[in-house]
Parts: structure tokens; C-alpha cells; sequence
């Protein structure tokens, strides 16, 4: 024995007390002035735990419970004195509580945990990097105290909880350490989150768990009790504490209780999950996944929404993206030999529970997060089917398809659904754009069900938003997103994937399936979306300040968003997509059903747009009509002419109903309505209506009340068009109103590129010279909107010739030029001139219904009087002829005009008053290139 002992020595030995006991606690002075002299210097803090690694190994080794119990102690108070330090004497931490659990006694065990507990709360993360000897020692120490838990429940004896209760809290105590190294990271997480899970299933229930998680996220209780009742976070963090604290005591009396250790597992798996560190959160919900194999899905569900409740809010989304990468790995690796569906069933589950469920997840890529989702919809149908059966494709996909719906439904910000409505969309044209020529039936059948299914999930999740309310608001998406489907109506000419020659990716019959569909989709959106954004009434100085529109009024407002004036808006694009779904279509092919349904879309946006709708429609509408003199007539033409028809009668009585104000005409008594109902009539007496595609037995009635009249029948035993442009100028010149906002003449605009996004350039009429009060005679309304076509057809080019007063000078003046007033005021007045081919139907010819003058009119006109005086004043001549000439060169209206043509009288800012630039008319002729000249209009 020795005698002599060194100073560090004789400090340590001093706080041991004498005696065999085994509950010894140091001498405190002799310990406080221990921590002082290992506090001054890291050497003798260093000599100080050399000694008592030593002293733990011998007193391990004789048994002496006792004095092991007064170095735990010893070490407990330097690591709380002395923790700048740690990386001195870590390495000797480790090797002493490994001494004292090697001895199985509980009380040891106990003292171990509590001053392992301290030494894992003051670590940090150089050690773990930088020394690899302590990490095999930490390594070692953290799995002893948890399978030294483990192990001991096979001994039977009175203190299983309490053992069990040590390696729960050892895994606690471990995971606020297990970031700094990822070897750690995955080890741990492996090794302690199956016991923390089995655990909690052998006590709990899905209910409880369910009480739990909506505790967690502050959801009030259901009227079947199921739901916990809403906790403030006061109560709640009083709670916690409580039962941290009652824990604690438990396990310092040996009374551990079975609610004990369900806590305890709580609270391990809360410290695991409240991290930072994405790498943290990857495993953990990885290995949470993997460990539930056995349990009820629903169970597991409901435990990974809990788990993810205990994340930082800000990363709840790192849950959600490690489940769908790890599906998305999964799914690629499934072959015939191995198809991992219950895997994959297992992964979707904890997706759809995730996104359906109340927890939020801030900072979440809804878009990406669906583009993943219909990624893996598709390889499903696609791929997967040729190896699973058709009960797995079809749960799998309804799983696919309601994630894809309530994560679309949880509003996260304002553009959310525009977002999600597009990237569906999107997916449709992308996978009909890349078909294969050369797939068999089978494949594409399968297209067809999964372009069915896409299309359902906007109708699912359009329909889940209509129901539930949001505290968040947000944009509603309007016609314009559904731009990109609209190919959906004319699909052999937008996808080149769908016909090559004589050869065709999907048959007609499921082209008409997915056109049905899509027409069902389309009508839910603007009957249950598109109305709805308009949340309260807004007046327009057009329409009645009263609130006698319905909920969408803004939308029936002239000119919204400008699908008047743009010619190139989304109304106008529909149209063309139909116009094309005729042409595709033959007469063996056609389907009433989905004729039907076409109408009944037509109609829905009649309710809706209203004038907006009518205002693009009328080139459509003759357009559509039967051509004249044919002894027969296709039924696609047939179809065409009488959805035609329908729509314009519609449109119509729409008018009359709803814009009655702004009218003050009654348009059911005007005489195009009459002639409209006279075409009809002759249609229906001669087998050209197709009465099956329209169920209001109004029309009928209508038809019955005016009798059998034949006088819509040529002499030649042709049909003739009663409702001509004529009749329906007429009628639009009754009212200012409609004067201005329909033109029998806009244009017809056929071929338009394909168009991909929301957003175009406007034109803005509201600079254009109206008196909306004053009376508007019938040339000017129609020069009017012509003016607005013509800017329209050349795409905002700049090429204009002034106001509107202008346009109104240089029409009259080409008229007077061109025909002689004698053979449009005389007898044949009424003469046939031609077709008009902007809208492709047949009217006649009279000055106020003159087309607006190309270009090239212009340029024959100055040919001709090349020399005249006119050249001087190019201008005057319209001006003369606007205003009427006396026939000496003198103006009897506004204009003053000499034979000399020295002075011109004119509206303020007309250009007719300006100087030209040039007199060289003949630089100006062979500047305007000749291939320009068929589309600009004046």
C-alpha cells in the first residue's frame, strides 16, 4: 500500500467517506476544493481524471459499489465545473461509466445515466470531428447503456421498467448528439427509434394518437370525442413539465409506471424530430418508415404526422420530400422479378397522410412536390402496369391522385391553385405530346384511363376548395390557365405523336372519351371556380349600378380583361380549338354525346361572359353556317351549323335578360331574332337540324307559334340565310350599348399559334373617340369596331391612320371611289358583291356595311389618281367624301374644302390635318411591300 500520494491524489482520496456502504456520496469540502484545484490548470485536471479512470477500473473490479457511486459523482461535478475543458478529459468520462455499468447493479446504472446525461448536454461538435478515439468511446458508452437496458428485461426481477426505462432515456440523451457525426447519425437512429416506436404501439391506440397529434396542432375536438380538445401553448408547456417532472421521480423511487415509459418514448422521439438538421430529420423518417412494416397503416400514418408535428415548422417539408425520393427510388427500381408494391404502398400511405392532414409545412414547392406526384401517376400507368395487377395500379393511382388533391386544397399562398390547375394540365399535353406511333392497344388504353385520371384530379381537388374554407386567401385561377388544354379540342392538329399518315396513337373513340371528359372538367371549373373569385359586386360605368347581375357580374362587364378589344384572347382561342375539332372530324366519327356537351360549355360561357362571349362569337356563327346551294350536306356540317345556331339563339335571349337596361331594345323583337328563328325553322322542316343536340323545348315552341314558312328557300331549292349581317347590324344599331361592344364585321381569326401561358398584350380602347351618351349612328358603331379588329389582326404593330374620325373619312372616301354611289343607292343596291372572306359568309354589300380597307386598297387608289391633285392633299378626298361634297370641290358639313384643296377643316389632333412628311408618293408606294399588304388593315 502506498504511502506517499501526490497532491491530486490526496484530493481525490479525501472524498471518498470511509465504510463498505453502497449509497456513499462525497465529502463536499474536500470535493469543492478538488473542483478548484482541477478548475486552475488543464494539466491537473487532466492527472485528476487519469486517476479516477484508474480508481473506477480497480473498485469495478473488487466490487465496491460504494466508492464507484462517489467517482460518478466526482465526475458529474467536474463535467458541470470544468466543460470548457471537455476534450481533456472526455475520452476518460467514457472509459469510467463504462467501469460502473459493467457491473449490472441498477443503482450504478442509474448514477451512469445522470451523469451521462450531463456529458452528452455539454458536448459539441470538435470533438466529434477531430478525435476518433473518443468517438469509439462515446460509440461504446451510448450503446452500453442501451442494450444494458435491453437486456436486462429478459432477466425476470422486480425492476424491468426501471431497466427499460434506462436505455429510453439513454436514447434521449443520445440524440442531441448525433448530428455532429453522420456515422452516429445513422447508427442511433437505427438502433433506438425501434424501440422507441415499439413502445408506443404496445401503448397506444390510433384514437390516442390521434388525441395527441391534434393536441400538437391545435385542432378542436369532433363531436364524437375522437379529437383531443384544443390546448394553448401555456397549457401545454405546463403540462410537458409536469409530466417531465413526475417521470423523474418515478425513476429515482423505483416506481416506474407503464405511462412512464410511454412519455419517455415521447419525449426521445420529440428530441430526435426538434432538430435543424435536415440529415437528422432524412434518417429519422427513414428509419420510422421502416420500422412500422408491422403495423396498421392507418397507425403508421397518424405516428409520422405526429413525429413530423415536432419539427421545426419551417422543415416539416424535408418529411415529405424524403418520403417522395425515396418512393420515386423504389418505383424505378420495381421490375417484374421484384415490384416492391407493398413498399410502395407503404411510402404513398405516409405521403397521402402527410399532405391530407392539418399539419403545416412552411416553405413546401407545392408545384415540384406535384410534378413528382404526377411523375409517379404516370410511370405507374405506363411502365409498372406491364407487372402489376390492376387492383394495385388502381390503389396505388387513387392514392396518387388524392395526394395530389389535398395537398392542392391546402392553401400555402395566393397562386397555389393556378399552380397546381397548370402543372396537371401541363402534364396532359406533355404526355399526348410524346406518344409513340407504334404502341399497341394496350398502352393506349392505358393512356387514355391515365389522361382520364388526370383530368378527374382537377374536377377532385377544384371540388374539395369549393367545400372547405381557408383561412388563408388566395387567387382564384381564371380561363386564361386553361390556355395550354385547349389542344385537348383539336388534338390531330396540335399533337404530332397522335397521327403520322395513315396512322394513329389513340382511336377516335378514346379521343372522344378524353374530349368528353375534358368538356366535364372544364364546365365544374367555370361553374365552381371562375364565378366564385368574384367575391362582392363591383359596378361598371356601362352597367346598371344595381346588383341585378349573379355572383360573377364582373365577368358579364364589356370588355373584361379586354376579350373585346384583344383579339387574341382565350374566348377567341376556344372558338379556333373548336373550329378544328370540326374539321377533324368526319361524319362516321362525329358523337352527339359529345356534341352535346360542347353546346353545354358554349352555353355555360354565354351565362358567364356574356357580351364578352357574343362579341367573339359572331364571325363563328356565320362561319359555321351551311354554304349556299349544295345538294347535300355532311352531318359534321350539320352539327356545326346547328350548334351554331343554338348558341346564337341563346345568345340572344341572353341579351334581351340580362343587358335589358343597357338595351332599351327588346331584342326578341327585333327582326334578326325573327330570321334566326325562320333559318331554324327551315333546318328543322328539311333534315339539316341535328335536334338531339338541344333539349330546351322553347326553341321548339317559338318555332311552332311563327308556322310553316318557306321563305327562307331560294328559287334555286338552296338555303338562304335570312339571319344575314344586315338584320344583325340593324339590330346592334339600335343601342349604344351594343353599337359599340358588337361589330357584325370583327374579323375571323383562324390560324393562331399555339399558345402556352396566361399572359398577352392588351389593347387599350379606352383612348379611342366615343360618346357613350350620344346617339351612334350605324357607319360610325361600325367603324368603330372595325378600327379595334384591325388592331387587333395586326398584332399592335404601331400601323395606324389616326382616330376614329379619320378611319370614318378614309372608309367613306374609298367607298365613293371605288363604287359610284348610283350602283350602291340604286336598284342594285342589294347586289351581291362577294364573299366575305374574314368570316366566311355571305351578306350583302352596302356602304355602312363595307369592310375595313387592306393596304392594298389604299395603294390602287393612289395609282389611279397619280398626277391629280388628290396626290397633293392624299388625304382631302376622304375627308370631302366624309363630310359630302357639293360636286364643286366645296364641303357642305364640318370640312371646308377649295377646288384648290388649300384648307381642311377637321377634329382636333386628326392627322387629316397634318402635313405629309413627302410628296415623292411614289417612295411611298414602293416602301409598303407587297406581301404585307393582304394582312394589314386600315
Amino acid at each position: 500500500m502506498r504511502i506517499f500520494h501526490s497532491k491530486h491524489q490526496k484530493l481525490i482520496l479525501q472524498c471518498y467517506p470511509p465504510g463498505k456502504g453502497v449509497d456513499k456520496k462525497p465529502n463536499l469540502s474536500e470535493l469543492s476544493y478538488l473542483l478548484y484545484y482541477a478548475s486552475t490548470r488543464r494539466i491537473k485536471l487532466e492527472k485528476v481524471m487519469i486517476f479516477l479512470d484508474r480508481k473506477a477500473q480497480s473498485d469495478t473490479y473488487r466490487s465496491r459499489a460504494g466508492n464507484l457511486q462517489v467517482t460518478l459523482s466526482i465526475v458529474l461535478a467536474l463535467i458541470e465545473k470544468c466543460y470548457d475543458n471537455l476534450n481533456v478529459f472526455a475520452s476518460h468520462v467514457c472509459s469510467i461509466l463504462l467501469s460502473a455499468l459493467s457491473t449490472k447493479d441498477l443503482s450504478l446504472s442509474r448514477s451512469c445515466l445522470s451523469t451521462y446525461a450531463v456529458f452528452c448536454s455539454k458536448l459539441d461538435g470538435g470533438l466529434f470531428t477531430g478525435d476518433q478515439e473518443f468517438v469509439d468511446s462515446f460509440t461504446k458508452l451510448s450503446e452500453s447503456l442501451i442494450q444494458t437496458g435491453e437486456s436486462s428485461l429478459k432477466v425476470e426481477g422486480p425492476n424491468k421498467l426501471e431497466w427499460k426505462m434506462i436505455a429510453l432515456m439513454a436514447s434521449r440523451h443520445v440524440f442531441g448528439c448525433i448530428g455532429f457525426n453522420s456515422k452516429l447519425l445513422k447508427k442511433f437512429i437505427g438502433l433506438c427509434i425501434p424501440i422507441l416506436i415499439e413502445n408506443i404501439h404496445h401503448n397506444n391506440s390510433e384514437k390516442n394518437l390521434l388525441s395527441r397529434l391534434n393536441s400538437n396542432v391545435n385542432v378542436d375536438a369532433d363531436a364524437d370525442n375522437t379529437k383531443a380538445h384544443i390546448l394553448t401553448k401555456t397549457t401545454l408547456g405546463k403540462s410537458v413539465a409536469q409530466v417531465n417532472k413526475i417521470i423523474d421521480e418515478d425513476f429515482e423511487n423505483d416506481s416506474v409506471t407503464l405511462s412512464d415509459l410511454n412519455e419517455e418514448s415521447f419525449r426521445g422521439l420529440r428530441t430526435l424530430f426538434n432538430t435543424s438538421l435536415t440529415s437528422q430529420i432524412t434518417e429519422a423518417t427513414k428509419a420510422v418508415v421502416k420500422t412500422q412494416s408491422t403495423h396498421d397503416q392507418n397507425w403508421k400514418s397518424t405516428f409520422l404526422e405526429m413525429c413530423t408535428t415536432w419539427i421545426p415548422v419551417q422543415l416539416r417539408f424535408v418529411t415529405l420530400s424524403t418520403l417522395l425520393s425515396k418512393l420515386s427510388t423504389i418505383t424505378h427500381q420495381a421490375s417484374s422479378e421484384k415490384s416492391n408494391y407493398e413498399v410502395q404502398l407503404q411510402y404513398s400511405s405516409h405521403i397521402l397522410g402527410l399532405v391530407s392532414s392539418d399539419v403545416n409545412m412552411i416553405g413546401l414547392s407545392i408545384s415540384d412536390v406535384i410534378q413528382q406526384l404526377l411523375l409517379l401517376q404516370s410511370h405507374l400507368h405506363l411502365v409498372q402496369a406491364d407487372y402489376l395487377s390492376d387492383d394495385e395500379v388502381s390503389t396505388l393511382s387513387l392514392i396518387y391522385s388524392n395526394s395530389i388533391c389535398n395537398l392542392s386544397s391546402h392553401i400555402y399562398y395566393y397562386d397555389q391553385v393556378p399552380d397546381s390547375l397548370q402543372e396537371i394540365l401541363i402534364k396532359i399535353d406533355s404526355l399526348l405530346d410524346s406518344l409513340d406511333l407504334t404502341m399497341d392497344d394496350i398502352k393506349a388504353e392505358r393512356v387514355t384511363k391515365l389522361v382520364d385520371t388526370l383530368l378527374e384530379n382537377i374536377s377532385i381537388f377544384l371540388g374539395i376548395l369549393k367545400d372547405k374554407s381557408s383561412t388563408i386567401n388566395r387567387n382564384h385561377a381564371n380561363l386564361e390557365h386553361w390556355e395550354i388544354s385547349l389542344a385537348l379540342l383539336s388534338p390531330l392538329t396540335e399533337f404530332t405523336s397522335l397521327k403520322q399518315g395513315d396512322k394513329y396513337s389513340l382511336t377516335n373513340d378514346q379521343i372522344n372519351l378524353i374530349q368528353l371528359k375534358y368538356l366535364k372538367v372544364f364546365r365544374f371549373f367555370i361553374n365552381n371556380e371562375l364565378i366564385s373569385a368574384d367575391d362582392e359586386f363591383k359596378t361598371n360605368d356601362v352597367l346598371s349600378t344595381e346588383k341585378s347581375l349573379p355572383d360573377a357580374s364582373k365577368f358579364l362587364s364589356p370588355d373584361y380583361n379586354q376579350y373585346i378589344s384583344d383579339g387574341e384572347n382565350f374566348i377567341n382561342h376556344l372558338l379556333v380549338h373548336i373550329n378544328r375539332f370540326f374539321d377533324q372530324k368526319s361524319d362516321d366519327l362525329i358523337s352527339i354525346e359529345l356534341s352535346r356537351s360542347l353546346v353545354d360549355t358554349l352555353k355555360n360561357l354565354v351565362s358567364i361572359l356574356g357580351i364578352n362571349f357574343i362579341s367573339n362569337f359572331i364571325p363563328f356563327f356565320y362561319h359555321w353556317q351551311l354554304s349556299l346551294n349544295q345538294s347535300s350536306y355532311s352531318q359534321v356540317s350539320k352539327t356545326k351549323d346547328t350548334i351554331a345556331y343554338i348558341i346564337m339563339h341563346y345568345s340572344t335571349q341572353f341579351l334581351g335578360s340580362q343587358y335589358s337596361k343597357q338595351i332599351e331594345q327588346d331584342p326578341l323583337k327585333s327582326q334578326f331574332y325573327s330570321n334566326l328563328l325562320i333559318d331554324i325553322q327551315y333546318r328543322q322542316l328539311n333534315n339539316l337540324w341535328i335536334g338531339d343536340l338541344e333539349d330546351d323545348e322553347s326553341l321548339n315552341q317559338e318555332i311552332l307559334t311563327r308556322g310553316n314558312s318557306n321563305s327562307h328557300q331560294d328559287e334555286n331549292g338552296g338555303v338562304k340565310f335570312n339571319s344575314n349581317k344586315k338584320s344583325l347590324q340593324e339590330f346592334v344599331t339600335l343601342s349604344p350599348f351594343t353599337a359599340r361592344w358588337i361589330n357584325p364585321q370583327r374579323l375571323l381569326i383562324l390560324d393562331m399559334a399555339k399558345f402556352k401561358g396566361p399572359d398577352r398584350p392588351h389593347l387599350d380602347i379606352n383612348n379611342l373617340n366615343i360618346d357613350e351618351t350620344s346617339e351612334i349612328s350605324s357607319e360610325t358603331a361600325d367603324i368603330t369596331e372595325s378600327d379595334i379588329s384591325a388592331r387587333n389582326h395586326s398584332h399592335s404593330n404601331g400601323l395606324g391612320l389616326g382616330n376614329a374620325n379619320d378611319i370614318t373619312s378614309i372608309h367613306s372616301g374609298l367607298i365613293h371611289n371605288q363604287y359610284p354611289s348610283s350602283k350602291l343607292n340604286g336598284n342594285n343596291a342589294n347586289t351581291t358583291i362577294g364573299s366575305d372572306f374574314t368570316n366566311g359568309s355571305i351578306f350583302t354589300l352596302e356602304t355602312k356595311y363595307f369592310n375595313s380597307p387592306k393596304v392594298a386598297d389604299l395603294k390602287d387608289i393612289m395609282m389611279e389618281h397619280k398626277g391629280n391633285n388628290i396626290l397633293k392633299k392624299p388625304l382631302a378626298n376622304f375627308a370631302q367624301s366624309s363630310h359630302g361634297s357639293n360636286g364643286n370641290g366645296n364641303s357642305n358639313g364640318n370640312g371646308n374644302i377649295n377646288n384648290g384643296g388649300e384648307s381642311v377643316s377637321t377634329t382636333p389632333g386628326s392627322i387629316l390635318s397634318k402635313q405629309m412628311a413627302t410628296a415623292d408618293v411614289d417612295s411611298i408606294l414602293g416602301d409598303l411591300d407587297s406581301d404585307d399588304d393582304s394582312a394589314l388593315v386600315v
